[in-house]
């Protein structure tokens, strides 16, 4: 849609023009959903250095990202059963629960 002002020709997405980039990314945060989740994470990394400086080492970072690998190989398995919908909490009563759980020991 366009609007002509004063002879100039303005489009609407010249309206967030005047707008700053910290501003439009700002917006941008406030409508992302996952930022109270990263924000958590960067808080309790902050608290953990300020505890322990070592947190914040090369070194163990590396320790925590192998430490946690096996449970983002396990959450790939059971993403994949909880999104197709074979996912029933009964025990010992969904065969697409144990190929996910299969497919996430492989």
């Amino acid at each position: 849609m366009a609007n002509i002002s004063g002879g100039v020709l303005k489009t609407v997405d010249d309206d967030h023009a005047g707008t700053s980039t910290a501003a439009r990314f700002a917006r941008y945060l406030v409508d992302v959903p996952e930022i109270g989740i990263i924000i958590a994470v960067l808080v309790a990394f902050a608290i953990f250095t300020s505890i322990n400086s070592l947190f914040s080492s090369v070194s163990e970072l590396q320790d925590l990202g192998i430490d946690l690998a096996g449970f983002g190989i396990l959450a790939v398995g059971e993403s994949f059963t909880i999104i197709t919908g074979g996912s029933t909490f009964r025990p010992g009563r969904s065969p697409p629960s144990l190929c996910g759980v299969r497919l996430a020991a492989v």
